[in-house]
C-alpha cells in the first residue's frame, strides 16, 4: 500500500506537472500564434507601407519626368524663341537696311531732280542774261548808232552851215 500510495503520489505529480507544462505548452503556443498573428500583421503593414512608399517613389519618378519633360519643352521653347528672335532681328535689319537703301535711293533722285531744277534754272538765268545783254547791246548799238547818226548829221549840218 505504501508503494501504491508513492505510486499514486508520484503518479499523481507527474500528472500534475503535465498538466502545467501542458498549459505552459497551450500558453507558449498561444504567445507563439499571437505572435504570429501579430507578425502577420506587421508584416502586412509593413507591405502596405512599402506598396505606399512604391507608389510615393512612382508618383515622384513620374513627376521627375513630367518636370523634365517641361524642362525640355522650356529649353525648346527659349530655343525657338531666341532662333525667333534672331530671326526677327534679322527681318529687322534687313527691313531698316531696306528703307536705308529706299531713303538713298530717294535721297539720289530728289538730288538728281533738284541739281536738275537748279541746272535748269541756271540755263534759263543764263538765257535770260543772255537775252537782257543781248538786248542791252542791240540797244546800246542801236542808241550808239542813233548818237552816231546824230552826229553825222550835225557834222554834215555844221559842214553845210560853214560852207
Amino acid at each position: 500500500r505504501k508503494v501504491e500510495a508513492e505510486h499514486e503520489s508520484f503518479s499523481k505529480k507527474m500528472t500534475d506537472e503535465m498538466v502545467a507544462r501542458d498549459r505552459q505548452l497551450g500558453k507558449a503556443l498561444a504567445d507563439l500564434e499571437t505572435l504570429r498573428a501579430q507578425l502577420d500583421a506587421d508584416t502586412a503593414a509593413s507591405e502596405t507601407t512599402i506598396a505606399g512608399l512604391r507608389q510615393k517613389v512612382a508618383a515622384a519618378e513620374a513627376r521627375e519626368k513630367g518636370l523634365e519633360r517641361d524642362v525640355d519643352m522650356l529649353r525648346r521653347r527659349l530655343a525657338e524663341e531666341g532662333n525667333n528672335a534672331s530671326e526677327s532681328l534679322e527681318n529687322e535689319r534687313k527691313a531698316l537696311a531696306k528703307k536705308l537703301a529706299d531713303a538713298e535711293a530717294e535721297w539720289k533722285r530728289a538730288s538728281e531732280a533738284a541739281e536738275r531744277e537748279a541746272s535748269r534754272a541756271l540755263e534759263q538765268a543764263l538765257a535770260r542774261a543772255k537775252t537782257d545783254s543781248e538786248a542791252a547791246l542791240l540797244a546800246e548799238k542801236e542808241r550808239g548808232q542813233a548818237a552816231l547818226e546824230a552826229a553825222r548829221q550835225e557834222a554834215a549840218a555844221a559842214a553845210a552851215a560853214a560852207k
